[in-house]
């Protein structure tokens, strides 16, 4: 869960610049609470669909209603997050074609690192993070 939630927050750290004009650093945070709220609900939806091949109105109904108080509550959680300060700042990139070469160095060195066991020698599983560091740090203004 933590490494999915760390993955999301690295790519979504570029394409939330990219095409929302948002950094989002409070989105880790997010993640880690809604990644296993999002299975129940997947397991809720495939429990409901079971249900109703078996020929279970009711309890299709309920784990219908089910998922939809969960998706509820994660509604309500993301709107909660997004108003804490310092939840979301306006940034753009200095040109507009440095998010796309971001996201294509990202799965660069992901694949490169993959294929090379993500050793010590070769930066362990550091370079995606320092790639988008770099990015962050040289190629995104924040403010309005």
């Amino acid at each position: 869960m933590l490494a999915i939630g760390v993955a999301s927050i690295t790519v979504s750290a570029l394409t939330g610049i990219q095409f929302f004009r948002l950094f989002t650093p409070v989105a880790l945070l997010a993640n880690l609470a809604l990644i296993p709220a999002a299975v129940l609900v997947i397991l809720g939806g495939v429990a409901s669909l079971l249900c109703g091949l078996a020929g279970f109105a009711l309890g299709s109904s309920l784990c219908n209603h089910a998922t939809g108080v969960v998706l509820a509550a994660m509604d309500h959680a993301v709107r909660r997050l997004a108003e804490l300060p310092g939840g979301h700042w306006p940034a753009a990139y200095h040109a507009p074609w440095i998010g796309p070469a971001a996201l294509a160095g990202l799965l660069g060195v992901m694949l490169a690192a993959y294929g090379l066991g993500w050793t010590k020698r070769t930066g362990g599983w550091w370079p995606p993070f320092a790639l988008v560091a770099l990015v962050l740090i040289f190629g995104v203004k924040f403010g309005p």
